[in-house]
């Protein structure tokens, strides 16, 4: 099959050929519908990214990719749960279930799971298939796999913030997103649907802040100088 592959860390990734995936015997095959590239898919491609000993023992080339969704097509001989033909998208993975992280709500930053996930440290979905471990799977819930690819990775990102800071964030008042790519826009959309703020949105790009107004933002305003001032008189001199 066709993948987008890394030689090496800190060297370009490119198109070629690669083995098709067999399941391990608590993974699926999923062939995947949507995938999404992070920004961690672009600087593990940078000569300046910084390499330490665990990465050193992965296995090169690599796929890239941690943002997939897509149809199960072949379950390996353990899996519980899942069938042929269900949609899924790829989730973080829940983690040892028992370290401080995982037990207060950041599996994704579990001290025991180790460096190792979909296109981080095993191939991932910038792909036509891809193997994934079961606990790594969540339903699509009927999303289109281009909307469902990003929701666990970037879409979990911007949620997290927001929940942790949900207990400040009072109808009405004022909260600035700064940056509006693919976090930032879903930060608009998710403090749009689960607080009443009165969200504004800068970005250095109008086509971020057309995807800023379309994901609910109030106001947006072009990256410049004179920002601190557009905001302070959005908001009468007030800014959560």
């Amino acid at each position: 099959m066709k993948a987008y592959r890394l030689p090496a860390l800190g060297t370009p990734a490119a198109f070629a050929d690669a083995p098709d995936p067999k399941p391990g015997p608590t993974e699926v095959v999923v062939e995947v519908q949507g995938a999404g590239i992070c920004a961690s898919d672009l600087h593990m491609q940078s000569p300046a990214y910084p390499v330490n000993e665990i990465m050193k023992t992965w296995p090169m080339p690599m796929t890239l990719g941690h943002e997939v969704a897509g149809k199960i097509v072949e379950l390996g001989s353990d899996v519980v749960g899942w069938e042929v033909g269900d949609l899924v998208v790829a989730g973080a993975g829940p983690g040892c279930r028992t370290c401080w992280q995982c037990t207060h709500g950041n599996s994704a930053a579990c001290q025991f799971a180790g460096l190792e996930f979909l296109g981080v440290g095993r191939d991932g979905g910038l792909a036509s298939h891809v193997a994934i471990p079961e606990d790594n799977l969540l339903d699509r819930m009927g999303l289109p796999p281009e909307i469902a690819a990003p929701l666990p990775d970037a879409g979990a990102t911007a949620y997290h913030a927001i929940k942790a800071a949900h207990g400040a964030l009072n109808a009405g008042e004022p909260v600035l997103v700064i940056g509006t790519g693919g976090v930032g826009s879903f930060a608009v959309g998710i403090l749009k649907a689960i607080t009443n703020c009165r969200v504004i949105a800068i970005d250095a790009r109008e086509e971020g802040l057309e995807l800023a107004r379309r994901m609910g933002a109030d106001d947006v305003l072009l990256a410049g100088p004179d920002n601190l001032t557009q905001v302070l008189d959005i908001t009468g001199g007030a800014l959560c």
